[in-house]
């Protein structure tokens, strides 16, 4: 049974993350192995921002729970809320995933958007809730959210905003999109979960096909994970990644991708926080 790993969340700009192992009562089932990091922009470096990107993974007997949160560069709070997001919503999924241990496989796609429909709805109130304790306006702690609940037989999403959900079928075929980013007038525009009108952009989809690995990733690395043109991943970026991780030892994965996303070719082509969160199914 793999040991989950992780990289110590964003950091004050300047301090040098650490590599951890997860919490021993947080263990990958064997068909999973997950890695996730965040790392500070070069841009927030400068400016003496925090991190707002954020990730929480979680495991339920055979599934998996991925979320990715990425606030906004203009929210003063958004470190809080994409924490809040991404956190309260795994936790929920895994709730309700608890209740449908023994029949998960069975859960007609209803259930299964209504279980991701109600983790994000849990989210967005828990921001609310911290905007009104910190009686700052919701705005302030602006955030978008990617989750992911997958099984041996299905991947289901929900998404709101930028970043991209993207994942590779059994038998390691090509990389898929399973939920774009989507922008505003602009590039650098997008929607957020403390929208008003949220629920308009809020999109969840659900794929009956058995998953060999999944990506979630934030706005930071689309301009090296992520064809706009094509609106397509970008398999000469992802693919050997997945492939390391099918092979290879977690820990020695992240620490190659912490050295990755922080080299001067990525940093040249992107200044904003980098998260990237991945789950791949092995058996032993």
């Amino acid at each position: 049974m793999n040991e989950l790993v992780t990289r110590l969340l964003c950091p004050e700009p300047g301090v040098k993350m650490k590599l951890n192992s997860m919490d021993n009562s947080i263990k990958a089932p064997p068909e999973w192995r997950c890695v996730g990091l965040s790392e500070v922009g070069t841009s927030h470096v400068k400016t003496g921002k925090p991190c707002q990107d954020h990730h929480v993974w979680e495991n339920v007997g055979q599934a998996v729970v991925l979320a990715v949160s990425d606030g906004a560069g203009s929210a003063t709070r958004s470190d809080v809320g994409a924490q809040l997001a991404s956190q309260l919503a795994a936790k929920t999924a895994k709730q309700m995933l608890e209740q449908h241990a023994n029949g998960l496989e069975q859960l007609p796609d209803s259930e299964l958007i209504s279980l991701l429909d109600s983790a994000v709805a849990e989210a967005r109130a828990g921001i609310v809730a911290e905007a009104q304790s910190l009686q700052v306006p919701v705005r302030d702690l602006a955030t978008t959210l990617l989750l992911c609940v997958s099984a041996p037989s299905f991947i289901a999403s929900a998404h709101i905003g930028d970043g991209v959900i993207v994942y590779m079928g059994e038998g390691l075929h090509d990389v898929e999109t399973m939920s774009p980013p989507e922008h505003g007038r602009y590039v650098n525009q997008t929607f957020f979960l403390t929208d008003a009108d949220f629920k308009q952009r809020f999109r969840t989809r659900v794929i009956r096909q058995p998953p060999s690995c999944i990506a979630l990733f934030t706005d930071g690395l689309e301009p090296v994970a992520w064809q706009v043109q094509s609106k397509k991943p970008f398999e000469g970026f992802l693919r050997p990644i997945f492939n390391y991780l099918i092979e290879n030892d977690e820990l020695q994965l992240l620490e190659e991708l912490a050295e990755r996303l922080t080299s001067e070719q990525i940093c040249d082509k992107t200044d904003d926080d980098k998260t990237l969160l991945l789950a791949c199914r092995v058996r032993g």
